[in-house]
Parts: structure tokens; C-alpha cells; sequence
């Protein structure tokens, strides 16, 4: 009896699958038809211009389409790219992304178009210009005032150490420095002859 459930279940198993398999690949909604990449919009021109270079097609777009569709926010999950988000308008940005792109339009140009709809938050890699310079050089800035910090320190020490000495207590540090008095007497007195 046992060996017969297990049967029944790896056969429903086996009708299962491809129905599931057929639901996991199937297009969520970014391919459109070619009527589709055609209608635009004349707002597209309007916001950047013809399209600058030539039609894409097959894995030339596809790759075209991830690489643009990664550096693009979505408005609506924020911290995803239009590629990685489930939402309905990263699904239409991603659409129109495509339509673009097989119309000739450069990814520069998509960019400038979401830009042009969104403003710059729209973009993951802001452009380094502006008030987005503070973003990049804050960074740097605070790694050479911490290195800064770390010389400055290790320069401390070592003149506390050298007027110390290394390993004295002060009553050492004090009878060295009495020894040394008549040495530095005399070269001082050498300084002054010399001129």
C-alpha cells in the first residue's frame, strides 16, 4: 500500500511540473509585441530627441535592456532596479526600456528619459556633479582626515617618547638630560664661534 501512495504521488508530481515550470517562465509582462515598441509616444522625442543610433534586436537588446534596466530605480520599491522589481511600473519602465532600445534610442538617451520623467533620484548611480559631489567626496575626504588623525598620532608619540626616552621613568629621563646639559653647552658655544 505504501509503495502505491508513493507511485500516485510521483505521478502527480510528474502532471504537476510542467504546468508549474510553464507558470515560472512565463513573460512577466515586459515583453511587448512589436506594435507596442513601435507606439512610443511623441513625449519620448520630445524629451530626447530622435533615436541616436540603430534598431536592436535578439541578444544585442536583451543585453542592452539589463544593462539599462540595472542603473534604473524603481519608483515604487525604491532600494530595487526596474530589473529586479516585481511592482506593475517597474514591469512598464522595463516595457518601455525595451521599446526604446529596439527603436535605436542609446541607453544615454533611456536614461535621459526616465530622468527627464522621474528627476535624478530615478538613476542608482547619481552623476558625480553638483551637490551629488558631496556624496562621492565625503568618503574620500574622511578617509584622509582619518589617516591625517593617524600620523598626527604616531608623530605624538614618538616626540613624547624622544623626550622622554624609551623606557625611562622622568627621574631617568631627568639625569639623562642633566648628563647631557654640558655637551649641549658646548655645542652650543661651537654654534656660536662658528657663526
Amino acid at each position: 500500500m505504501r509503495s502505491f501512495i508513493i507511485l500516485i504521488w510521483i505521478l502527480a508530481l510528474g502532471a504537476v511540473t510542467p504546468a508549474a515550470a510553464q507558470g515560472w517562465t512565463e513573460d512577466r509582462g515586459e515583453l511587448g509585441t512589436e506594435a507596442d515598441e513601435l507606439a512610443l509616444g511623441q513625449d519620448v522625442q520630445r524629451n530626447v530627441g530622435p533615436p541616436a543610433g540603430a534598431p536592436r534586436t535578439g541578444a544585442e537588446l536583451m543585453a542592452s535592456l539589463t544593462r539599462v534596466a540595472l542603473g534604473i530605480r524603481c519608483p515604487s520599491c525604491l532600494s530595487h532596479s526596474i530589473n529586479d522589481s516585481p511592482s506593475e511600473n517597474a514591469r512598464n519602465m522595463k516595457r518601455q526600456t525595451r521599446a526604446m532600445l529596439a527603436a535605436g534610442y542609446d541607453e544615454q538617451q533611456v536614461r535621459d528619459y526616465f530622468q527627464s520623467a522621474y528627476g535624478e533620484f530615478v538613476l542608482m548611480m547619481p552623476k558625480a556633479e553638483g551637490f551629488n559631489l558631496i556624496v562621492f567626496a565625503t568618503p574620500v575626504a574622511l578617509v584622509l582626515l582619518g589617516l591625517g588623525a593617524v600620523g598626527w598620532t604616531l608623530k605624538r608619540k614618538r616626540s613624547d617618547e624622544a623626550v622622554a626616552g624609551v623606557g625611562w621613568s622622568e627621574d631617568e629621563a631627568d639625569k639623562k638630560a642633566d648628563d647631557l646639559d654640558p655637551w649641549l653647552q658646548k655645542v652650543r658655544e661651537e654654534l656660536k664661534r662658528d657663526g
